[in-house]
């Protein structure tokens, strides 16, 4: 969003030019005319503002309507030119996090109360069994489907190594695990491949 948000402030927040305005005792008071902007208005652009502002708005997380900060990195720039900051912190997002914390919490006591009822712990005792015997049941199918590209002998051999590898898992279980016993096999695989004609 592209638009200027003008604000006037009686307090200096910088050593900027003042402005003043005649009161009706003839007293001078000073006030100092900044801007805010949600977008960063561009380093070869602060010289300009500069001549008629004496300080910004400078945005700490996203402002309103944007999904980025683009004065993140800026402040240097904009101190180096001689502006004053008044700080900037959109709570709009802090209010949401502060509803989504609090709907999680509540919605979250009530599904662990609620698995504590008799009813979903014997669905527990239940559905255990249950995905095992499924994963028990496709393994031999994802076995078939991955050996169909071996045809002969080579699907015999595979079906050997697959039981070999089972077998050094069940031996070896305190020393080898499944990650170290496939990329053995890999690098065994990779091995064959390079030598076989």
């Amino acid at each position: 969003m592209r638009r200027y948000i003008w604000a006037f402030a009686i307090l200096s927040l910088s050593s900027g030019r003042p402005i003043y305005s005649q009161s009706s005792n003839d007293a001078h008071v000073a006030a100092y005319l900044g801007f805010d902007r949600n977008t960063y208005p561009g380093d070869a652009n602060l010289k300009a503002l500069r001549q008629t502002f004496s300080y910004t708005g400078y945005w700490l997380n996203n402002p309103p309507s944007e999904h980025t900060n683009t004065w993140t990195g800026h402040r240097a720039a904009v101190e180096s030119a001689g502006f004053g900051f008044l700080v900037l912190f959109n709570a709009g997002h802090v209010a949401l996090r502060w509803w989504a914390l609090r709907a999680g919490w509540t919605h979250g006591v009530r599904v662990a109360v609620a698995l504590r009822q008799p009813l979903l712990q014997r669905a527990t005792v239940v559905s255990g069994p249950a995905m095992a015997f499924v994963v028990g049941a496709a393994l031999p199918l994802a076995a078939q489907y991955l050996s169909s590209g071996f045809v002969g002998w080579s699907r015999v051999a595979l079906a050997g190594v697959a039981a070999g590898g089972f077998a050094l898992l069940w031996t070896l279980r305190a020393r080898l695990t499944g990650v170290r016993l496939g990329l053995a096999l890999l690098a065994l695989a990779t091995l064959a491949g390079w030598l076989w004609p």
